[in-house]
């Protein structure tokens, strides 16, 4: 097989940062909407069934005609600004992890793959560290009846009056959820990328094809996981303090309790809906911005 189109390592660990926050932050500000249409629909499940709005449009319809267009983009800010660091932290170790993962690996052998899926998931656990508080936030401005007005507001409420391990109670959720995304995401791209890139005279058409795919299947097998950490990080935010969410099990089992073995698939489609696309423009955002900042030196 010909892996000809594949680029050496193009630039170096500062191309790799700033391709790494520019896919960042066109990925979550692009994607916010259906970011906050899948928040509410896992976090309303704990409402009467006549209460629930049906399906992702009318989620999103009911947000729209209560709510208002913008209330779909409350919170955006907060993940734009933690969407940069770690995805530049994310990129970056995982392009030095796969080098180092991949380096005794045949080309095109399984166990390239695997380390393509061990360095996404070393990447994940650093950015994640990142990220877990940003989506704390987030969350909570996101959830209907939210009582926070600005970041600011919920950030300074929430350390008050839950201390600072508030913003990490889903970090173990989160990591036993974003490895595995992350090991399937980045091994399905890179393996799907090799095939359909050199289909097309450009690349960019290939990215997009290969990072649309990657996204959908990683989201659609972590569904149950996400649910939970959506649960341990919105508790509370609404007003409803009857439930508490003390872990993975327990919020698992709660949500079955609740829903049923439906509830582990609450927000599949808008979970997909959202990664489909959001895996399309990080990979060709990055991969677009790591060509054009290919002469900068690896100095980092």
């Amino acid at each position: 097989m010909d892996f000809e189109h594949e680029s050496p390592e193009d630039g170096g660990t500062a191309s790799h940062l700033v391709s790494g926050a520019m896919a960042g932050m066109a990925e979550h500000v692009a994607m916010y909407p259906v970011d906050t249409i899948k928040t509410r629909m896992q976090v309303f499940s704990t409402a009467p069934s006549s209460e629930r709005p049906l399906g992702v449009l009318g989620m999103a319809r009911a947000i729209v005609r209560h709510e208002g267009v913008l209330r779909l983009l409350h919170g955006a800010p907060v993940v734009a600004l933690g969407a940069a660091p770690a995805h530049a932290l994310y990129f970056a170790v995982y392009e030095r992890a796969k080098r180092a993962y991949s380096a005794a690996a045949p080309a095109g052998s399984i166990w390239e793959t695997v380390s393509f899926s061990a360095a996404g998931a070393t990447a994940t656990m650093a950015a994640d560290a990142i990220m877990t508080p940003a989506e704390t936030i987030k969350q909570r401005l996101q959830v209907k009846g939210s009582r926070y007005a600005s970041i600011l507001h919920c950030a300074g409420d929430v350390l008050r009056s839950e201390g600072l391990r508030a913003f990490f109670r889903s970090y173990p959720t989160t990591l036993m959820m974003n490895v595995p995304t992350a090991g399937v995401h980045f091994a399905v791209y890179e393996y799907t990328s090799r095939f359909l890139v050199p289909v097309f005279e450009s690349p960019l058409p290939g990215q997009l094809c290969a990072g649309a795919f990657a996204g959908a299947v990683a989201a659609a097998v972590t569904t149950p996981l996400d649910v939970a950490k959506t649960r341990l990080q919105t508790q509370g935010a609404g007003g409803d303090v009857s439930v508490r969410y003390t872990g993975l099990v327990q919020t698992l089992k709660a949500v079955v309790s609740e829903s049923g073995l439906r509830g582990l698939s609450l927000g599949l489609v808008p979970r997909v809906l959202f990664f489909a696309p959001a895996g399309a423009i990080a990979w060709a955002t990055y991969e677009t911005m790591k060509r054009l900042t290919r002469h900068w030196s690896d100095a980092i």
